[in-house]
């Protein structure tokens, strides 16, 4: 029995797509990218940003090894109200099949998170290089923990809040361009329900600011 029609199309062109993208990303080794270093290294990023002070930081060894970024850091910073954010932020010089961002739900899904998607969102930097970066944002619920997270993809100038979007732009960059240097960051922060509109908003505000000061001060 042919179950093809049950398929929808938009979804097969989707795979399409995306079968592509891995073919490509699988010849990255031979098509002879640039390393694109980071202006000041990551750590390079200020404890205090705004109202958020960082309150710890994880060693990035082991991440690094694990990731194989060429430069990361996990931080968690908190306000004068109290709420808390973690911060994960990676770089990598150049993306190759085995050395690139991944989708972050991947490290929570196995811990038993669930996820939805509240949609994309376009924040406004104060930064003259690139005044917009497309983030998405979404809710991880796991027993009555509830956590708001936003996250996004850089490759060399442009944002991507889909992961193969990127992954397929990073294959016609790598040909096409010599460069695909790319940067995923990550923020999330405890949301309970009934949690404050405020708390919302300091964090978006928080990710906007972070990002600013990458683009004004780290990348190249």
């Amino acid at each position: 029995m042919d179950n093809t029609q049950n398929v929808p199309r938009g979804f097969t062109l989707y795979l399409c797509w995306a079968i592509m993208a891995t073919a490509l990303l699988a010849s990255l080794s031979l098509a002879g990218t640039r390393d694109i270093p980071l202006a000041r290294a990551l750590a390079e990023l200020p404890q205090s940003i705004g109202d958020w002070t960082m309150v710890g930081e994880l060693d990035p060894e082991k991440l690094a090894t694990a990731l194989r970024a060429d430069d990361i850091f996990v931080r968690r910073y908190r306000n004068s109200r109290g709420q808390t954010a973690e911060l994960y932020a990676g770089y990598f010089g150049h993306v190759e099949a085995k050395k690139a961002p991944h989708a972050p739900q991947l490290c929570w899904v196995g811990s038993g998170w669930s996820f939805k998607s509240l949609g994309e969102t376009q924040l406004v930097l104060d930064s003259m290089k690139t005044p917009f970066a497309r983030v998405r944002q979404m809710i991880a619920t796991k027993g009555d923990n509830r956590v708001m997270l936003f996250y996004c993809y850089k490759l060399n100038d442009d944002y991507f809040s889909d992961l193969t979007a990127f992954r397929i732009a990073a294959a016609f960059d790598t040909i096409f361009k010599r460069r695909n240097a790319a940067f995923t960051l990550q923020v999330t922060s405890p949301m309970p329900e009934g949690a404050p509109p405020e708390a919302e908003e300091n964090l978006r505000r928080f990710v906007t600011q972070v990002l600013s000061i990458l683009e004004e001060k780290h990348f190249a």
